[in-house]
Formats: structure tokens, sequence, C-alpha cells
């Protein structure tokens, strides 16, 4: 055993947890526990990439055996994380070193392994639980809300009880509930719900590509591939040649994540700080390459199956930039793209010396005395407005290009394992 790992006994225990300046993780085992002798390297690499933030323990629970009811284990291998004496979080079982990992990053360990990989999350269990009776009773009743017309379209921000195609399938309002009865991933009820299913014939199409026994849950970071490679959005030249050269990086390093290719970690998280350091030299006027940047910096690596936060905060940059595209390719000047800020920097500190419960009112007006400084800034707002109509009537448009391959990548999926 490493000297980086203490063994405790049962007249160290209570020292160790309660005394130690850092979190501690105690690792209940066993020498005739296998999978226990097998995540041993596991935390070895563990306690060498922390030093000096965490401490991990071992506890034998065959010699000390009158230990476990404290910690009310009922199997082992069983870590158990403590911070100031007292249990904070606890894992059974470990299905390999990134899984280690990611569990204590998600309890704010920082940890930085040289030699860890990352490979793509399996989907806990089937769609529809690979029971095509429940698959049936679902989607008839989607079926029916539709030819009913009683599925709503999307609306940011999202008013509550708007019955999307993927609450209506699940028969109430809940991610939870959305993965429980379906066995799909949550995070997918947001793709379906922003890519707008609504009208009978979308949802005999969607219907259609909805099998049971499916892992549907890498179908949205297809369809972000699929975009950031798509060659008609012109991305080498609307993108600087760094960020460009990131870009391509990054699917490069995604496609092999898809395809169940070990790929490092220390790869992903160089995408991630260089992304970061593009954001934060971006000047007024460079939204475009900020959203991206952000977007790439959230998906290096790509987030877990059941992440929703972060797949809601994926979906804010993937509109932003559609809508930031969208102007250069109207022909935008630098300046113009950079007017919204300028707006936001004159408003803002006029705004926050006004009461919260007036703030509403006295931003319609600040925006109009805004706009009456000069003729400049006229001319802005009408385009602006302008703008936002043009773009506005051609969601529906831009939605349907998203939905067609969402629904041909959603009949790809593979069986799960």
């Amino acid at each position: 055993m490493s000297d980086l790992i203490i063994n405790l006994t049962d007249r160290t225990l209570d020292d160790a947890l309660n005394h130690a300046e850092q979190p501690v993780l105690l690792d209940l085992w066993a020498p005739w526990c296998s999978p226990c002798l097998a995540i041993a390297p596991l935390l070895e690499k563990v306690a060498a990439a922390t030093e000096g933030q965490l401490t991990v323990a071992k506890l034998d629970v065959e010699e000390y055996e009158h230990l476990l009811p404290r910690f009310r284990v009922r199997g082992i291998p069983t870590l158990l994380l403590f911070r100031n004496g007292s249990e904070v979080a606890r894992k059974v079982g470990v299905d390999s070193l990134s899984d280690l990992n990611n569990w204590l990053r998600s309890q704010g360990i920082v940890i930085e392994s040289e030699g860890e990989v990352v490979v793509p999350e399996v989907q806990p269990w089937p769609s529809f639980y690979g029971d095509d009776e429940l698959r049936r009773f679902l989607t008839g009743r989607l079926k029916e809300k539709a030819l009913a017309a009683e599925i709503s379209h999307y609306a940011f921000p999202r008013p509550k009880d708007l019955l999307t195609a993927p609450y209506v399938l699940a028969g109430q309002e809940s991610l939870d509930v959305f993965e429980r009865v379906s066995g799909l991933p949550p995070a997918l009820a947001l793709w379906l719900e922003v890519l707008d299913f609504v009208t009978p014939q979308q949802i005999d199409e969607l219907i259609a590509v909805l099998a049971s026994g499916k892992a549907y849950g890498d179908v949205p970071l297809h369809l972000l591939v699929q975009w950031l490679e798509d060659a008609d959005l012109r991305w080498p030249a609307v993108l600087s040649s760094s960020l460009n050269t990131l870009r391509l990086h990054w699917i490069e390093l995604t496609h092999h994540y898809l395809t169940g290719r070990e790929t490092p970690r220390q790869v992903w998280l160089k995408i991630q700080q260089e992304a970061r350091e593009h954001h934060d030299s971006c000047q007024s006027g460079q939204d475009l390459e900020q959203h991206l940047c952000s977007l790439l910096s959230i998906l290096s690596p790509p987030s877990a199956l059941n992440d929703t936060h972060a797949t809601s905060t994926i979906q804010h940059h993937w509109y932003q930039i559609q809508f930031h595209l969208e102007q250069i390719n109207a022909g935008w000047s630098r300046d113009e793209l950079a007017m919204a800020d300028r707006r936001w920097a004159w408003i803002e500190p006029q705004l926050a010396a006004i009461p919260e419960e007036e703030s509403e009112g006295a931003l319609e007006t600040l925006h109009l005395q805004w706009r009456q400084q000069s003729p400049e800034f006229a001319d802005y707002v009408q385009k602006e407005a302008l703008f936002n109509e043009d773009f506005a009537a051609g969601e529906p448009q831009r939605i349907q290009v998203f939905r067609t391959r969402f629904l041909q990548l959603m009949k790809q999926a593979p069986d799960a394992a």
C-alpha cells in the first residue's frame, strides 16, 4: 500500500476522522473482496493526485467487523467521504478511475489525474425499459394529445405547466418523472422540448423513431457535432483562426469519444482551458466567439447524460450562437455587434440605483433615453428591431432543420448495452 494511504484501526479511526484538516476518503474493504482489490490501484492514483487536499484511508472490515453497523454499510467496497468528522457522501462500488474522479469532483475535490481517460457514460437502462407495451401506451397518449391539439409550443422563459411533448409523454411536468416513467435520459426531454414537436405530423415522425431497448443518450451530442461541422454555416469565415482550430480539435476528439474510444482527460481539459482563455480575451462585439467558447468549455469533456442543468446552459449558448451567426451573415459590422454592449454599459449603473419593484418600467424608460441621445443610436435600434423580426420569422425553418437531424439520429441510435 502507498505511503499516501493511511491504514486505520479501531483505535485510530475516530482521531483520523475528527481531527483531519482536510476531507477524508475512507475505503471500507476486506482481503477476500475481489472488487475491493480491483479498486485499490485506483485509490493509489487518487491519493497521488489529491495529496495535500484529501486524505485517503482504508479500514479492513474483516478485521474490524464490529465497526460495520456504525457506518450502516450493507456491502463492500463502499467509499465514505468525511468533512469535519461527519459523513457527507458515499459511493458503493467503482466502475473506473474516471467514475471515481468524477464522483469526487462532484463533491468539490479538485483532481487533475494525468493518466485518466474519459469514456462515454452508459445509459442506466434501455429506453422504455425494453418494454414494447410501455412504449405503445406512452406514445399512444402522446398521439392522442397531438390530435386533440393539446400539446404546447415551447416558450422561453418557460411558464409553469407548459405541456410540451416530453411532459405529455410522461404524464406530468417533471424531468424526474419523465426519466422514471419512460426510461429515457432526462436531458433528452429538454431537447424534445426546444425542438418543438407539436403537430400530429411531427408527433407521428417522433413516434416512428422512438423504440424500446435503445440508448438515446448520445443523440444531443451527435446533434451538436453535426451543427459545429456543418460546412454551410461557414465556420472558418466567421471565427478567428485560433477558435476555428479549437472547434476542429473538439470535433475530432468528440468523434473518438462517441465511437467508444478512450480519450485522455488532460486533452479535454486543455481544450477547456484554451476555450476559457479565448473567451476572456474576446472584445466587445465578439459575442458569437464568447458563446462558442462557453459551449466548448462545458462540453470538454461532454456532460453526463442526466446533467439537465448543463443541458439547459448548452441550449442557451446554442441559441445565442445561431442568433449572432445570423447577424454576421446579414452583414452587421463589428461596431454594430458591439452596440448592445455599449447600451447596457450605459443602462446598468442607472438601473442598479432603482428599487427592484420599479426596475421593469425603468428599464423600458432607460432604453428610450439611450435611443434619444443620438441619431446613430436610433438607427441602430430600428435595425435591431427589424433583424429580431426576421430572426423570429426564420425560427420555424431553423428548428425544422435540427428536428430532421434529430429524428435521423434517433433512428440510428444503438441498442442499449
